[in-house]
């Protein structure tokens, strides 16, 4: 049932970190990682990543049972008398959250975010019981269980923001008063969210491998709050205009189809409508948990939605509005019940009125997330047993020689790597650095502690990369997936990545040994996007093209078509693929296979480029003048002004 392959994103990095008692990325989940390791100790009989990823399947059921608890106790406030089929159609409700894909993908796989949203969902739980009942006892709760969240995950600063919004009228008479009535018991909760940091900054003191920030108090402070690395950006650097958000929440509306179906919508509103005429002060609570963490937080994320990778990242943060939309979805489904019940009543009578009604409650209520379940444990039976993830970590170590160092960056290329050398022991020669942290001057003192053999620079100086790759460059082969201008090295491209070289960089010829490079065509074709499988693609797609590229630009045609139609097979979206590949094509004599791929370009993307190329293509080489005259006049619409 859990993955037994890595993941993308943060997958990798989570177990690396578990094994080797290292530091996870900002803001450090200390209490996963403790969690982790226990599981780690107590499922011994397992593989690395399932006792992880047992970490999430235990938080999805412990959120699943707080959602259950959630809508309960809504009944409780809003229904004098119960009819039925009131519990089965909210537990069934329930039942639809771990019914969908992304729901149960972040269950089976070592991701931190079903803890996240059992804090999210047990803290709202206790803040709806205070507010309706105005028990002290549930206030505690809602702030233990909220400041724990908060050092787990910085998401959880939602709640502060939410309970401010809800309390806004009443700061004086209702939260300051009770700060001050019990601050020791607030000081307490923040000293017990604080201990796993304790932990954590002991096990930095051994210097381990994985490691983030150095191991000072001011290094703490930094990866709690993500001081280096800013808030909910999921692209590095990467900054959206305004009207470009409206984007991320077209994108969280086609989760949310993706997941429920277009029956969520309607039935959303209608619980929306039930809620507000039962009990106003419940529809508050659940409309602005939902507001908050569905499409404010994602109109405030930073993402290129033009990149896979991108889309897989965020599509995570989409997972909280999971927990709120579905308590509308439960009650509109409980209030359409209800009419239909009324309804036929007046009507049937008897033996034809349980045929009607139970019929209609199979239908509506049960066969939704019995189908839903059903779909996708199918597919995701699939999906567990992809190692498209696992096999891009491969193809990057495949390539360096014997005893190489190799420097990666990025999410997608670092972690799997750091998983396959340092857990399973692929490639055990290899040195996995991270070359983000080959920037930080405590990092050097991490490695020679763990690498003792490598040479480093003995002053603190700001070219210590630079300097360590000198040290380093007669002994070993050193490798990157990201080229670092200024260090005084040319590279060579070698398959995914790069060697240092001092080569001129004229008489650089990069190579791709395929014999080196194994890939899996995908036996199944799903509905759900899986965008990390995607974002590997166009890392593939990427590297064929720059290798056949520069085929091309030495007029060596066949090994560029050699390269190019790899690249295509990837990622035919690409338009650089595209044009380039059926340029390759055309100089090789291949007409009509250059024209059919612009021809499938541009009917889906319709771009002047693409066009322009079409003319030219009917002018000199299938010498066709009306259809030279048809993509020419296509080419002057659709071109530029400037």
């Amino acid at each position: 049932m859990l993955f037994p392959y890595i993941w993308g994103a943060d997958a990798g990095e989570l177990v690396t970190a578990v094994f080797l008692n290292g530091q996870i990325h900002p803001p450090g989940f200390p209490l996963y990682f403790l969690l982790a390791k226990f599981f780690s100790l107590i499922l011994f009989w397992l593989p690395p990543i399932k006792r992880v990823a047992s970490v999430s399947l235990l938080f999805s059921l412990l959120t699943t049972m707080f959602v259950a608890k959630y809508l309960w106790y809504i009944e409780k406030k809003i229904l004098r008398k119960t009819a039925w089929y009131t519990k089965p159609t909210l537990l069934l409700s329930v039942f639809f959250l771990p019914a969908t894909f992304l729901w149960m993908l972040y269950s089976l796989v070592p991701e931190v975010y079903m803890m996240s949203l059992f804090f999210v969902s047990s803290s709202n739980y206790f803040l709806l019981r205070f507010i309706l009942g105005k028990n002290e006892k549930d206030h505690l709760y809602f702030y233990l269980f909220t400041i724990l969240g908060l050092l787990h995950q910085y998401i959880i600063l939602i709640n502060l923001f939410l309970y401010l919004w809800l309390f806004r009228k009443k700061l004086k008479q209702t939260i300051l008063p009770f700060i001050k009535k019990h601050c020791l018991f607030l000081s307490l909760f923040l000293f017990l969210s604080l201990l796993p940091y304790a932990y954590t900054f002991f096990l930095l003191l051994q210097k381990p491998l994985l490691q983030w920030e150095e191991a000072t108090l001011w290094g703490m402070i930094r990866e709690a709050f993500r001081l280096r690395y800013g808030f909910f950006n999921v692209q590095d650097g990467f900054v959206q205009s305004a009207t470009d958000k409206v984007k991320n929440l077209s994108f969280l509306l086609h989760t949310l189809n993706l997941n429920f179906s277009y029956l969520l919508w309607p039935l959303t509103l209608a619980g929306m409508y039930y809620l507000y005429n039962k009990k106003r002060a419940i529809f508050k609570v659940v409309f602005f948990s939902l507001l908050f963490y569905g499409p404010l937080l994602n109109i405030y994320l930073d993402a290129n939605l033009v990149s896979s990778l991108s889309k897989g990242i965020i599509e995570r943060y989409h997972l909280f509005s999971f927990v709120f939309i579905v308590v509308f979805y439960a009650f509109g489904l409980l209030y359409i019940f209800e009419l239909l019940e009324q309804r036929i009543s007046r009507f049937l009578q008897g033996f034809t009125y349980f045929l009607a009604v139970y019929g209609i409650f199979i239908i509506s209520v049960i066969a939704p997330p019995i189908l839903t379940l059903y779909k996708n444990i199918r597919y995701m039976n699939l999906v567990r047993n992809d190692t498209s993830i696992e096999s891009y970590g491969q193809n990057i170590l495949n390539f360096p020689e014997k005893n190489a160092i190799v420097l990666l960056s990025g999410d997608l290329e670092l972690f799997p790597a750091y998983y396959l050398r340092y857990v399973r022991g692929y490639r055990p020669d290899l040195i996995v650095l991270s070359q983000n942290r080959m920037l930080d001057d405590f990092y050097y003192q991490n490695l020679k502690e763990n690498f003792p053999d490598l040479k480093m620079p003995t002053e603190q100086t700001s070219d210590k990369l630079k300097k360590f790759i000198e040290f380093n460059f007669k002994q070993r082969h050193i490798y990157t997936n990201q080229p670092i201008s200024g260090l005084g090295f040319n590279y060579q491209q070698v398959g995914l990545l790069y060697r240092f070289t001092k080569e001129p960089e004229k008489k650089i010829v990069p190579i791709f040994p395929l014999a080196k490079f194994k890939t899996e065509e995908q036996s199944y074709q799903g509905k759900y996007p899986l965008y990390f499988f995607s974002a590997v693609a166009e890392k593939y797609a990427e590297s064929l093209f720059k290798i056949g590229d520069y085929y091309y630009s030495q007029k060596d045609y066949a090994k560029a078509v050699f390269y190019l139609q790899q690249s295509y097979f990837f990622n035919k979206d690409s338009r650089a693929v595209n044009i380039v590949y059926a340029l390759a094509l055309y100089k090789l004599g291949r007409c009509q296979d250059s024209e059919k791929i612009l021809l499938e370009r541009f009917w889906s993307k319709q771009e002047s480029e693409i066009a322009f190329a079409l003319s030219r293509l009917y002018a000199a080489c299938l010498k066709n003048p009306k259809k030279y005259l048809f993509w020419d006049f296509y080419y002057q619409k659709l071109k530029p002004k400037q």
